[in-house]
Order: structure tokens, then C-alpha cells, then sequence
């Protein structure tokens, strides 16, 4: 009996083991599963995170590139608005250049000074020639008559002298720029009479020699000018332009002085194009 009560008490005690051991195991058990599931968790979490970072980092990219693309298409807005405007510009200046096409007949006197002949017409050829004659007839120191087709202006150019020639001619141009709406013998006419009061006022303030010169000089570009509105064409144009040249060169040379040419390619009143040149003695 006390055999068969001991070998139940060790079963009873080998089971209750197993079941504590069983306990123990699946507690164990559910332990792990919870801390799988914790870690899971939590990697679901890093995942999350690491998603929305990467969305905001996209997000973030795609609005710089937005922004660096409307940037280049205001860039190439401004731009092409700049090419326009500098292309409207040119072509207005073109417009005008050929509209108001600019004649100076200027002729050189002794030291810095100079008579700039501005021909400036509204009228027909024939009041032009009259009143340019009579123009002609007065002295050469400083002539301006409000109701005559040309004037003459004598101004101290001294300080034009200081500047290179392309700028002188330029500031030149912009300060007697005007209108010129006549015929090639009215231009011619001016021309002629501006030659003869020039020459006067050169021969007497110059020694003979400058005002030989001189005198060459007015002569050939009267002959010329005479020449061109006889013609009425662009190669007798060309040859009054080509006389006045030499002769002013002659003329500085009889002097003892140097000459500064300053040209400039214009579109006269024919349609015609005809080289302008603007002396000055140093």
C-alpha cells in the first residue's frame, strides 16, 4: 500500500511539474510573441516615419523645381520683353533715321570754333532757294532767321574736340536733328550760300594761305552742291560729298592745320544714300 501511495505521490508530483514547466513555457511564449509583436510595432512606426520623411523630402524637391522653373520662365519672360524692346527700339530708331534723316554742311573756321549749317525746310524748293539767298547776303558770325529755310549756328566746339570723333558726331547729331523735307536743290542752295558767307569770314580771319584754303575749299563745295541739284541724283551727291572732302583736306593743309572727319552714312530727302562728313579743325 505504502508503495502503491508513494508512486502516486511522485506521479502527482512529475505532473504538476510538467504543468508548471508547460505554465513557464507558454508564458515564455507569449513573452516573445509580445516583444515580436512590440518590435513590429515599432518597425511599422520607423517605416511610417521614414515614409512621411521621404514624401516631405519629395514634396520639398518638386516645389524647388516649380519654383527654379516659373524662375527661368519669368527669366525668359524678361528676356525675349528685353529682345522686343530692343528690337522695337532699333527699328523705331531705324524709322526715324530714315523719316529725319540728318544735313549738316558745316565748314570749318580757325581754333576750335565752327559754323555748323543747318538746313531746315517745311516749304517748297522755291521759297527755300529765296530766302537761302537771300540769307547769303548777311554776315557770317552768327546768322538765324526764324522765317528762312536753313540757319547757321555758331557755336564753341571746343569741348566737342576733347571727345572721340564717333561720340562727337553723335552728340552733334542729337543736338540738331531736325526734319528735313525739301528737294536736292534747295539743299543745294543752302549749301552754296553757306559756302560763300563761310569763306568770307575765313578769308579774313585767316593769313592768305588759309584763306586760299579756304576758298578752295567753299568753291569746290559750291560746285559740287550746284553740280548735285543740276543732277538731282546720287552720283552727283556722292561727287559733292567726294569735292568737299578734298577741298577741306587742301584747305588744312594750306593752313598748317589737321583736319577731324567725322562721317556719317544718311538717307537724304531723294531716297538716295549720301555720305555726310563733318569737319572740324583742331
Amino acid at each position: 500500500m505504502r508503495a502503491l501511495l508513494l508512486a502516486q505521490e511522485q506521479q502527482q508530483q512529475q505532473q504538476q511539474q510538467q504543468q508548471q514547466q508547460q505554465q513557464q513555457q507558454q508564458q515564455q511564449q507569449q513573452q516573445q510573441q509580445k516583444e515580436q509583436q512590440e518590435e513590429q510595432q515599432q518597425q511599422q512606426l520607423q517605416q511610417e516615419q521614414q515614409n512621411v520623411e521621404e514624401q516631405q523630402h519629395q514634396d520639398q524637391q518638386q516645389q524647388q523645381q516649380q519654383q527654379q522653373q516659373q524662375q527661368q520662365q519669368l527669366q525668359d519672360q524678361q528676356q525675349q520683353q528685353q529682345q522686343q524692346q530692343q528690337q522695337q527700339q532699333q527699328q523705331q530708331e531705324e524709322e526715324e533715321d530714315e523719316e529725319e534723316p540728318l544735313m549738316l554742311i558745316p565748314l570749318c573756321t580757325r581754333g576750335s570754333w565752327a559754323d555748323l549749317y543747318e538746313f531746315r525746310s517745311s516749304s517748297s524748293s522755291s521759297s527755300s532757294s529765296s530766302s537761302s539767298s537771300s540769307s547769303s547776303s548777311s554776315s557770317s558770325s552768327g546768322i538765324e532767321k526764324e522765317e528762312g529755310d536753313w540757319r547757321i549756328y555758331r557755336d564753341n566746339l571746343s569741348p566737342l574736340l576733347q571727345l572721340p570723333p564717333l561720340d562727337s558726331l553723335q552728340l552733334l547729331k542729337n543736338l540738331y536733328k531736325h526734319k528735313y523735307k525739301d528737294t536736292a536743290a534747295a539743299a543745294a542752295a543752302a549749301a552754296a550760300a553757306a559756302a560763300t558767307a563761310t569763306a568770307a569770314a575765313a578769308a579774313a580771319a585767316s593769313g592768305t594761305a588759309a584763306a586760299s584754303g579756304k576758298e578752295a575749299a567753299t568753291a569746290a563745295t559750291a560746285a559740287a552742291a550746284a553740280t548735285g541739284a543740276a543732277a538731282g541724283t546720287a552720283a552727283a551727291a556722292a561727287a559733292a560729298a567726294a569735292a568737299t572732302a578734298a577741298a577741306a583736306a587742301a584747305a588744312a593743309a594750306a593752313a598748317g592745320r589737321n583736319v577731324l572727319p567725322l562721317c556719317k552714312t544718311k538717307r537724304s530727302a531723294g531716297g538716295d544714300r549720301s555720305l555726310e562728313k563733318l569737319l572740324l579743325r583742331v
